[in-house]
């Protein structure tokens, strides 16, 4: 999964090259997917337990974001349960 992260970081590596802006681009595209692919890869290599504890933090961390819709309805559907009858 560490892989995943190289070619990110060769994304940010890309306007300090001297290319027109549309070889960049193309090139940003196609690090950017190659990520994506080695990413899925490395899921697949490691099994349904790290999917699921990957999937566990993500859903931890989505949960613990104040910024989420989803969070902010939890948060109005609590509030209403705790008003008086």
């Amino acid at each position: 999964m560490v892989l995943s992260l190289l070619p990110w970081l060769a994304v940010a590596a890309i306007p300090f090259l001297d290319v027109s802006a549309g070889l960049a681009a193309g090139i940003a595209g196609t690090l950017i997917v190659s990520a994506e692919v080695v990413f899925v890869l490395a899921i697949m290599v490691l099994g349904k337990d790290a999917y699921d504890r990957l999937r566990r933090k993500l859903r931890m961390a989505l949960a613990h974001d104040s910024s989420s819709p989803d969070h902010l309805d939890q948060g109005h559907k609590k509030r209403a349960r705790c008003r008086p009858p």
